[in-house]
């Protein structure tokens, strides 16, 4: 049965969709117009390709929203979250433009950016400081102090570097890391010859790669490399724009000559193990993701390879552990709901795991994954009357996302209906 005569009335199809657009239930209303009846008049599927352009974009503004929201309270993880939301819905050029060039922004190399004062929309319940400058409030940083709090971000011997730099080269550096892209792009193209080192050519090429003009970027990186073949920052920046370019044996040979150089080891162990989990050796993933781990610090993408890893092998308290270091749900102190999840499957912690996922209930109400998993673990600890309410709140098995149905299908039978 189509989507048509599972939900419309055959005299008015679209009327569920404007009704939608009226609420501004936008999730709702792509969801259920994804795939419009082939028999469709012309005007009616006009309307319908207009709605459905209207929600996709109206999502990806909110994401992008979102995205930003929780930048500024160094939640990056979550950002990255929003923008791919956003990139995967908008449907003008712009937004997903907008949406990708986030996305390779924060897939390079950068600084910190420290907690916004302002209360942010990955924070319902407000909890951040007011808006406003706070009496007795420190003025902006002086061009010196705004350099080094940038640079304790750099590799030391990097940093000794930039600290020899010219005023000029600052302004422009410092313009990079504010986010004023254009302004930072000007200062480096009006800079000296004499002053175009690997320096010049790392930040200039890692600024027009974020600026979306990822030739060019990877023209001046590959500079930086030929004047600093240690120059590690620009090697990264290219293995990075070597994933987002899906061209894994150029990132693969880049990272054997790191490695041999021994060049950031932890990185390029991490890297290898999401190539060879991506060719389905999960073996040698977990040997390449278990040395980037006693190499140094792992960024969050390899952490959560190396548990899923070891909870496939088998080996739980590995895995437990390393999901115990991701950060809270909420302002609550509630774990992390990928730890929550966990502890479901294996039905331990229930009563955490069931704090976690009212934790993110709170902060994503309309996603029905949280409702679902409220639902499993109160039949797990055999409360089906409190499980009740949050399975009566799930959508249709048709109208959840494909990853969710079949769970949704085994807990329905749990709690008989």
């Amino acid at each position: 049965m189509g989507l048509l005569s599972r939900f419309f009335s055959p005299k008015n199809p679209l009327e569920n969709l404007r009704r939608l657009a009226r609420d501004e239930r936008w999730a709702d209303l792509l969801r259920l117009g994804e795939a419009p009846d082939e028999d469709l008049a012309l005007e009616i599927r006009d309307e319908w390709h207009a709605l459905l352009t209207l929600a996709g974009d109206r999502l990806a503004e909110l994401n992008l929203a979102e995205g930003e929201a929780c930048l500024n309270i160094g939640d990056r993880e979550r950002a990255l979250e929003h923008f791919q939301l956003a990139a995967e819905h908008g449907r003008s050029e712009v937004l997903r433009e907008d949406a990708r060039r986030r996305l390779t922004e924060l897939s390079l190399p950068s600084p910190s950016r420290p907690p916004s004062s302002e209360t942010s929309a990955c924070c319902p319940s407000g909890c951040a400081a007011s808006l406003g400058k706070a009496p007795g409030e420190a003025e902006a940083p002086d061009l010196e102090t705004r350099l080094e709090l940038v640079l304790s971000n750099y590799p030391p011997e990097l940093a000794e570097l930039y600290r020899q730099v010219g005023t000029a080269f600052r302004r422009a550096f410092l313009a990079a890391h504010d986010g004023r892209d254009g302004e930072a792009l000007a200062g480096f193209d009006a800079l000296p010859a004499e002053e175009q080192d690997a320096s010049f050519h790392f930040e200039r090429g890692a600024l027009l790669a974020r600026m979306g003009d990822v030739a060019a970027g990877r023209w001046n990186l590959e500079k930086a490399v030929a004047l600093n073949p240690a120059h590690v920052l620009a090697l990264e920046t290219l293995v990075r724009l070597d994933f987002l370019e899906k061209r894994p044996q150029k990132a693969e040979e880049r990272l054997t000559r790191m490695l041999a150089a021994q060049l950031v080891p932890a990185f390029c162990h991490g890297c290898l193990a999401r190539l060879r989990a991506a060719e389905g050796d999960f073996s040698a993933a977990l040997l390449h993701g278990e040395e980037a781990l006693r190499e140094g610090p792992v960024e969050m993408d390899v952490l959560l390879l190396l548990a899923s890893l070891y909870e496939r092998e088998g080996r739980f308290t590995e895995a437990e552990n390393l999901l115990r270091r991701l950060p809270g749900s909420g302002c609550g102190g509630a774990s992390h709901v990928l730890l929550a999840e966990f502890w479901l499957r294996r039905g331990e912690s229930l009563k955490k795991a069931l704090e976690s996922f009212r934790a993110e209930a709170r902060r994503d109400p309309g996603n029905p994954r949280w409702q679902l998993r409220m639902a499993q673990v109160c039949a797990a600890l055999g409360w089906l009357k409190d499980g009740r309410p949050w399975l009566d709140r799930l959508p249709a098995l048709d109208d959840l996302p494909s990853e969710l149905r079949q769970e949704a299908g085994e807990v329905l039978a749990l709690y008989g209906k």
